[in-house]
């Protein structure tokens, strides 16, 4: 817990010469998410939507996604997003999940935040997706809150740390279940690199605040039950449509 506060007031007291990496930062997300807000189209999902005007989200699994939606048009059943709004969204919570992955990965230079955001955001998958103008907020929201879980396991080891990281996973999941990956591949990957720091130098230098394989397995705890509360408490309350039964039959 002391190590995450003390990250956070890095990151809060950075000196006024740094502004120029945090402007890099804000250009590096708006220059990418220009070309889809300026010359991509509404997609077929969105053009149902818009012309619909209806919620699906809740039929998907996605109930705390649905839920955002209600708030965000004060409780209206109607969707109402216009082109490019969605992608215009997108920006500062794109933001958002490189701040997390740069505290995360224990960066110095804001610039990194930018970077990551790329990194994060930046890849075909999500590419594609963020021009969805109605689905895009959810993807990068729940991406981001995967990431911020994954930087809490890492930087504690008080239970009710690993409490609220779990808790974390499953509301992603309950936003948007394809980013659940956003949180277990970056712990991995930090535990590559803190085995790989330690078989190069012969020492232990591992700059965790616990063991590599400890980690691991607070990790996989995390989201072994972070998924069992979504599939065997949460699920059986869905009101799933054809298409998602379709789908969760394929997986059991």
């Amino acid at each position: 817990m002391a190590e995450m506060q003390d990250q956070l007031k890095r990151l809060t007291n950075q000196r006024k010469d740094k502004l120029w990496e945090i402007l890099f930062a804000i250009s590096c997300v708006t220059l990418f998410t220009l070309p889809i807000i300026l010359n991509v189209s509404l997609y077929k999902d969105d053009f149902n939507r818009a012309y619909g005007g209806t919620l699906q989200w809740d039929t998907d699994g996605r109930i705390i996604g649905y839920l955002l939606y209600r708030i965000a048009h004060l409780g209206s059943a109607r969707a109402v997003f216009d082109h490019p709004l969605g992608a215009i969204v997108c920006i500062p919570i794109m933001l958002l999940g490189g701040i997390f992955a740069y505290l995360l990965f224990q960066r110095k230079s804001l610039i990194w935040i930018g970077i990551l955001s790329i990194l994060l955001f930046g890849q075909p998958y999500f590419l594609e997706n963020l021009s969805f103008s109605f689905d895009s907020p959810l993807m990068v929201l729940s991406t981001s809150i995967c990431i911020a879980a994954a930087w809490i396991c890492v930087s504690g080891e008080k239970p009710y740390l690993q409490a609220v990281s779990g808790s974390l996973v499953t509301i992603a999941l309950l936003i948007y279940q394809p980013a659940n990956n956003a949180f277990w591949i970056p712990v991995c990957v930090i535990a590559i690199n803190s085995w790989g720091q330690t078989i190069k130098t012969g020492e232990n230098n591992n700059p965790l605040v616990f063991s590599t394989r400890k980690l691991l397995f607070r990790c996989g705890l995390i989201q072994a039950s972070s998924l069992a509360i979504y599939k065997i408490i949460l699920t059986p309350f869905f009101k799933l449509n054809e298409y998602s039964n379709s789908v969760l039959s394929t997986l059991e």
